[in-house]
């Protein structure tokens, strides 16, 4: 690809070279300020935060191997306005390092940044996405990062993962996020190209690819009023703020109606009355596509129009804010068209180019043909808003039409609007709202069916098994259950017709409850594993204990009787159940480390020794002096004749064991408490009737 690679390329998405591009920024004191990116021979891009304006630093090329420079802090922008910041090298930089910018579009794209992790030695690449809408007020993005970005990841340079072009700078996460508790919302920000571009005046220059609003967009038509429509406004910023949670980045600050410097003029508000006013939440309209009607004559409604086209551009939108409801984010929309008396293959070429799709491979080595754009599109792994005016009155409105259906099934959000209500008016709404829209709430009446059937129940019986914290989980399936209701009602036929943008939200709550639902079971399956885990340990202790003695042990029962009640209770407090089975088993090995096998028999009298070496124990009553080895003979010569009559003797009340209870109830089904005295499972122990041991 040596034409991506003159372009700032790394030749191809794989590579895991250092580009030459990549500049490591360090402090006066050896310190790393972050990651950079040679833009231009004397200039360096990075964040604002690595540097304060006018001060000096060094900057390592880090993928030439030239010798490092010193650079001053030329121009910092605000956190909040941009986030970046320009270098200007005392001399130029390495020959053909430099790179320029790629204005691509920003949702579902995978990326990656070069960046310095370590302080010394050589940089690393870090696996990325983005989000699928933007909606910071100055028009980043959050990245979910494939591991924790440190500061030597700030200010790298972010290229897309397929063809190695940049696409923009990575940004510091919020103050005070935790990736562990915020999960993704704890990831960097990537700030595109025309982010930058829209911030420093200079890197215009350093920044290629058509800008995303259709030039036609941009200029107002002759008679065009300064005003525009609040209603059709607060609709149209509320489908390009889109269906996603709110950012955590602060809201934007007010500022003055004026318009960009150099830019197309933007419609002012139209007087607001006096007095303060409470301003709502805005709104979110997730809806896949939109179809709206501006008429030719209707001055009004186009200037809103291209209102919301101009503010939601991150290049070309101005300081112009009137109200969160009317105002939509800036990256809301990724190319704005205008389809009047064009072919279809330009707008295709145009979508191909925004989601920068390369015409390399097959296709370039065939001659492609006509339909090569399309292709293009279709292998594209990212996706993109777009937005078509007069879609009717385009050189063939069918087979554009084609295109976007093709378009829709990729996942591309789309807002078509036309001029008049005629045929493909209402091919566009059948076709790519109503029937789409049926089949997306026949998807989400069989998710909520199963959330709230076989999932419920498979939840119900683990938490009848085990006691845990499954309230998130419970909360989930009510709601759940309510958005069920719901639309099986009117809500559910209107969502049907494509008129509810409700219809995200209620698919939301779905996957909520389905994810809370999934891990509240699998974290009360090894629970209740280990509950049956502890069951059998019980029942093996007890058969031990019992296999050792014949009389009842009260000690031993009680505690085994607590263990038992806890472990077979439903829920069962397996916290206080592992207490009371410790406690059991415990009791149980220090009563087998005072009686070792051996030791005595089941009536307690001493075992007999079964090592026919050893010499037998003298009993208590017997005389020291008479004590014979069992070799040695008597006077007379002949073995005394044993004394049968006698017995062994062991005098208990010399030496009590005071573990031993004493006393065993005859008709007592050892280990088994009253309410499980019938069940054969739970009876342990010899059979009272005829299998004792005997001694």
């Amino acid at each position: 690809m040596p034409g991506m690679e003159a372009e700032g390329g790394v030749g191809g998405g794989n590579s895991l070279a250092a580009p030459t591009w990549a500049v490591r920024i360090r402090r006066g004191d050896g310190t790393i300020a972050g990651a950079g990116v040679l833009v231009d021979p004397e200039w360096v891009l990075t964040h604002a935060g690595a540097v304060v304006e006018g001060e000096y630093v060094t900057a390592e090329f880090v993928g030439t191997g030239c010798a490092s420079q010193r650079a001053v802090a030329d121009q910092v922008c605000a956190p909040d306005a941009g986030g970046v910041a320009l270098l200007r090298l005392d001399r130029s930089g390495p020959a053909g390092a430099a790179s320029t910018l790629r204005r691509l579009s920003v949702p579902h794209r995978s990326v990656r940044m070069y960046g310095f992790p370590a302080v010394d030695g050589p940089g690393d690449w870090l696996a990325a996405g983005t989000e699928r809408v933007a909606g910071s007020p100055d028009g980043r993005v959050r990245l979910a990062v494939a591991e924790p970005a440190s500061a030597g990841f700030h200010g790298a340079g972010v290229t897309d993962a397929t063809t190695g072009e940049l696409v923009g700078v990575a940004l510091p996460a919020d103050p005070g996020t935790n990736p562990d508790r915020d999960g993704d919302h704890a990831g960097p920000y990537m700030s595109p190209a025309e982010t930058v571009a829209h911030h420093l005046s200079r890197a215009a220059g350093w920044t290629r690819g058509w800008a995303a609003v259709d030039e036609r967009l941009r200029v107002a038509r002759e008679g065009e009023p300064a005003v525009f429509h609040p209603d059709f406004a607060r609709r149209l910023a509320d489908w390009l703020r889109g269906d996603r949670p709110r950012s955590a980045v602060p809201p934007p600050r007010p500022a003055a109606p004026s318009a960009p410097a150099g830019g197309p003029a933007v419609p002012a508000a139209p007087p607001s009355p006096a007095g303060p006013v409470r301003s709502p939440r805005p709104g979110r309209d997730g809806r896949q596509v939109k179809i709206s009607q501006v008429r030719d004559d209707d001055s009004v409604r186009a200037a809103t129009l291209r209102r919301a086209l101009l503010l939601a551009d991150r290049e070309l939108r101005g300081p112009v804010r009137v109200s969160p409801q009317t105002d939509p984010p800036p990256g809301g929309l990724d190319l704005a068209v205008d389809a009047t008396g064009r072919h279809t293959l330009w707008i295709a070429d145009r979508v191909a180019d925004r989601l920068g799709v390369l015409p390399e491979g097959p296709e370039a080595i065939d001659g492609g043909g006509p339909d090569l754009p399309v292709r293009r599109i279709l292998a594209a792994p990212a996706t993109l808003t777009l937005v078509v005016v007069g879609v009717d009155q385009a050189a063939d409105p069918d087979s554009l039409l084609d295109l976007l259906a093709l378009l829709r099934t990729r996942g591309d959000r789309m807002l078509l609007v036309f001029r008049h209500d005629g045929a493909h008016y209402a091919r566009a709404q059948s076709q790519l709202v109503i029937e789409p829209s049926q089949q997306r709430q026949a998807l989400l009446v069989g998710r909520l069916n199963a959330v709230t059937g076989a999932l419920a129940t498979a939840l119900h019986e683990a938490m009848a098994e085990v006691a845990a914290d499954c309230d998130r989980a419970l909360e989930a399936l009510v709601k759940a259950h309510a958005v069920r209701t719901t639309v099986a009602g009117t809500a559910g036929v209107v969502a049907g017709l494509g008129q509810d943008p409700d219809l995200g939200r209620f698919e939301r709550v779905a996957d909520r409850a389905e994810r809370r639902i999934k891990e509240a079971v699998d974290r009360l399956g090894p629970l209740i594993e280990r509950r049956d885990e502890l069951i059998g340990r019980l029942d093996s202790y007890q058969v031990l204990h019992q296999e050792a003695l014949d009389s009842e042990d009260l000690a031993a029962e009680d505690l085994y009787l607590a263990a038992y009640d806890l472990l077979h209770a439903r829920p069962c407090d397996l916290e206080a159940a592992e207490i009371a089975m410790r406690a059991y088993a415990d009791f149980i090995e220090r009563w087998s480390s005072r009686h070792p096998p051996g030791d005595e028999s089941k009536d307690g009298t001493p075992r007999p020794s079964t090592d026919p070496g050893e010499v037998p124990a003298q009993r208590q009553d017997q005389d020291p002096a008479s004590a014979r080895h069992p070799d040695e003979e008597t006077e007379s010569g002949k073995e005394p004749e044993p004394d049968h009559a006698a017995g062994p003797k062991w005098d208990h009340a010399a030496s009590p064991d005071p573990d031993r209870a004493s006393g065993p109830d005859p008709n007592h089904v050892s280990g088994a408490s009253p309410d499980h005295a019938s069940d054969p499972d739970h009876a342990s122990g010899p059979d009272q009737e005829g299998d004792a041991i005997q001694p």
